[in-house]
């Protein structure tokens, strides 16, 4: 904290401290500040300071996802691509998420330093005398306000929250993968392999039904998992952004179904074998 108050600024106060790991560049800790949040080596702070800084403003809402370093920290924003901040620990993941969604909620946006008229904030006044102008003549035209409140309409319309995907004109939605490549490639390929033996077992000349079940109770074993990562991200995701989870069928709590069915195929394959 000593070393930290060196690069707080006036009004900036810390919010929580955490241990993160990252190599580019290298650092060892994070402070969430009611700004940003920044990165810093320990023993280097006094001397190098902070390596890593995200303004509020840029974080729009954050979760943690699974990748080849452990639970990462990532953050997303509208207009931005996902940013991977850090990998924390499991026993810190809760607490660092909702530590950067509160900064995130509780940003101002930067108001405009000229003085502009907004017809959607500043009501419309009709000038005075006084000011220089006459009294409106019979040809002038009132505000269209039925225009006024179409374009309110479409501007509450366009308001996305943090995690939804940003819409760019003539582009379709982009939509943020469930399950990671890594994951998704090797259980489709068992499950293709798996499947292709159902087949075979199937036209087999003799114990086809004993192959069948072999086959049955090994593919179930992919698609659970498959299905069980799915689920998980969604609840992560759900979490994150502090609403509730919505399961698609695929989705659904398979596991009891799919370990009580791998057990009866089991057994069928040990007594027609």
């Amino acid at each position: 904290m000593e070393s930290l108050s060196g690069v707080i600024g006036e009004g900036e106060e810390i919010r929580a401290l955490a241990r993160i790991s990252t190599f580019r560049p290298l650092t060892d800790g994070m402070a969430v500040t009611n700004r940003r949040l920044i990165l810093f080596l320990s023993t280097s702070l006094d001397s190098k300071g902070p390596l890593v800084e995200i303004s509020a403003l840029e974080i729009g809402a954050c979760e943690i996802k699974m990748r080849a370093a452990g639970r990462t920290l990532v953050v997303y924003a509208d207009g931005r691509e996902p940013r991977n901040v850090a990998t924390v620990k499991a026993s810190d993941a809760d607490f660092v998420v909702a530590r950067v969604n509160s900064i995130a909620d509780a940003r101002t946006l930067e108001r405009p330093t000229v003085d502009v008229y907004d017809p959607f904030t500043t009501p419309w006044v009709e000038p005075t005398a006084a000011q220089g102008f006459g009294p409106p003549g019979p040809t002038s035209q009132p505000p269209l306000t039925s225009e006024l409140s179409e374009n309110v309409e479409t501007a509450e319309c366009s308001v996305k929250t943090p995690s939804a995907d940003v819409i760019v004109e003539g582009q379709a939605p982009s939509r943020k993968r469930l399950v990671t490549l890594w994951k998704t490639i090797p259980a489709w390929a068992f499950i293709a392999f798996f499947s292709l033996g159902v087949v075979a077992g199937a036209f087999a000349d003799s114990d086809n039904l004993s192959l069948v079940a072999l086959y049955l109770s090994l593919l179930l074993i992919p698609l659970l998992a498959l299905s069980r990562a799915r689920r998980n991200s969604i609840m992560r995701r759900a979490k994150s952004l502090g609403t509730a989870p919505e399961f698609g069928f695929a989705e659904k709590n398979w596991l009891p179904v799919g370990i009580a069915l791998g057990a009866v195929l089991f057994i069928v394959f040990g007594v027609t074998s």
